[in-house]
């Protein structure tokens, strides 16, 4: 039953991001009052620190701290959430609630999702600032 869950928010996961842009980048910069150049520092801080805080989440989940990796997922989903990159935000919000509830069982599976949408946003992320 809970393996059914798990893998019918990974099919919503993917399913959004089949149809959603990996960022919104017009969004974003509407909050930054359209300063590019704070976009591209935002940029350069994703790029080095969703790398790090995903290797402790990794780090955290294979040793069983839990704490931790709700600690690293909400760092992650707030740093996606600064491109409206609502694939990885989501992701990364359900492991964050895993880590929470303190149930360990779905987040391998939420973080697989995250590696795949984070790295999606790495390269968008690239592409959009060799513009």
């Amino acid at each position: 039953m809970l393996e059914n869950t798990i893998d019918e928010a990974i099919a919503a996961l993917r399913q959004s991001s089949s149809s959603n842009r990996i960022f919104d980048a017009n969004a974003a910069l509407d909050r930054l009052d359209g300063d590019v150049e704070l976009f591209a520092m935002l940029i350069d801080v994703f790029q080095q620190d969703s790398v790090e805080l995903f290797d402790q989440l990794s780090a955290a989940l294979a040793s069983g701290n839990l704490g931790q990796v709700e600690r690293s997922a909400h760092s992650l989903k707030g740093l996606a959430a600064n491109f409206d990159a609502k694939d990885a935000a989501q992701a990364a919000f359900a492991i964050e609630q895993s880590a929470r509830a303190r149930d360990a069982a779905p987040i391998a599976a939420f973080a697989s999702e995250l590696a795949v949408q984070l790295d999606k946003l790495r390269q968008a992320l690239a592409q959009w600032e060799a513009n």
